[in-house]
Order: C-alpha cells, then structure tokens, then sequence
C-alpha cells in the first residue's frame, strides 16, 4: 500500500540512501517499477510546528518519465490523521 508516491524533490532527497524494496505500481495505461524507502514522516503546517506521523512507505519511480510534480498521498497516511475542521481552522493529529 502507498504512503506517499514521491516527487522530483522527494526523489533527490532520497538519493544516495538504499531503498529496502521494488515493487511494481499500476498505472493507467501501464506499469510504473519503483523503489521503496521507509521515511520517518512528519507534517508540517505553516503556522504550526507539525504533526509527527511516524514511518511511512515512500514510492519513488525508476524512471524519470514516471515523476511528477506533485507528492500523492496514499490511503497508508491518510488512514492515520485525524482532521477536524473549525470554521477557518483546520486542526490535525495522528491515529495512535
């Protein structure tokens, strides 16, 4: 299951480090191979100091051509917040 599929900056910030896993992604309209990292996570807001979410799978694609400029967020850590919203505030914490 997707923690995160990671992006161009998530992928250079993980090179150098040794993936514990391969693993094929499926794709509309064809395969993605990518490499699996288990990546303390932490969300940060911009006026709060964050919430640590704990160690999450990060998808990080073989191929250039399968990076994107966005992070996708997989139901793994989705799953684990705990979101409320009040009025303009949105507050969240961890599943624990």
């Amino acid at each position: 299951m997707v923690g995160v599929y990671a992006n161009l900056t998530v992928a250079t910030f993980l090179e150098g480090s040794k993936p514990v896993a391969e693993e094929i992604v499926e794709a509309s309209g064809h395969s993605i191979r990518c490499e699996l990292y288990d990546v303390s996570c932490r969300l940060v807001g911009r006026t709060s100091g964050g919430v640590e979410v704990g160690e999450i799978e990060v998808h990080v694609p073989t191929e250039p051509m399968d990076l994107s400029g966005d992070v996708l967020v997989g139901r793994t850590l989705l799953n684990r917040l705990q979101m409320s919203l009040n009025g303009k505030r949105l507050r969240v914490g961890v599943d624990t």
